[in-house]
């Protein structure tokens, strides 16, 4: 099992992004799949999505968009 370390914008916090995916850390916004390490940081995000998703966070991997804040 291979593990897609993303970085948690909001604290800084490298995650496995697949494990954040099974624990639920994940939100939805404008067709895109936002990645977190914690409810704290989904919550942050899941307040005012739109402050957040207009960062540009480019495609450091050239796969799917899967984005950590």
């Amino acid at each position: 099992m291979g593990e897609s370390m993303e970085l948690d914008f909001i604290c800084g916090q490298e995650i496995d992004a697949q494990k954040a995916t099974e624990q639920g850390l994940t939100s939805m916004y404008d067709g895109c799949t936002y990645v977190f390490c914690s409810r704290e940081c989904k919550q942050e995000f899941d307040r005012n999505p739109s402050a957040y998703a207009n960062l540009d966070m480019g495609d450091s991997d050239g796969g799917e968009d899967l984005y950590t804040y």
